[in-house]
């Protein structure tokens, strides 16, 4: 029997299968380049071995593609109510601001200045404060 997540991990296999087929690129070269054996990619996208977060992000990588673009492929522009847990994590990514919508429109909304970084840094903080992972 499947499970809720099943199709979730199978739509997005669809996608970096489609991916694949049309970037052109041979199966071979791309799972020398993932340093996965022969038949290895085949294997990851057929759901021989379950697709992980880690799979996706090197594919994706060797693609040369943005995992923002493919998951806004995956899953659209789909609005749900604002979560309360995501807008907490907002708060502790994203600096105050005093020109705010400005700000955004200035950067074409979808882009903020070194968003990588300051997840990185909340993570490594979040990290030290809880070093055994413990909930």
């Amino acid at each position: 029997m499947e499970e809720p997540n099943d199709a979730e991990i199978r739509r997005l296999s669809d996608l970096l299968e489609m991916l694949v087929q049309v970037s052109k690129r041979s199966r071979r070269s791309l799972e020398t380049e993932l340093g996965v054996g022969s038949s290895g990619l085949s294997k990851i996208l057929k759901g021989t071995v379950r697709l992980q977060m880690s799979h996706v992000l090197s594919i994706l990588d060797k693609l040369e593609v943005d995992p923002y673009d493919f998951f806004r492929v995956a899953y659209g522009r789909r609005r749900l109510e604002k979560s309360p847990l995501i807008e907490q994590l907002r708060t502790l990514v994203e600096p105050e601001r005093e020109t705010g919508t400005k700000e955004m429109e200035r950067l074409g909304g979808d882009e903020l200045p070194d968003f990588e970084e300051r997840v990185r840094q909340v993570l490594l903080k979040l990290l030290s404060e809880n070093p055994q992972g413990a909930n």
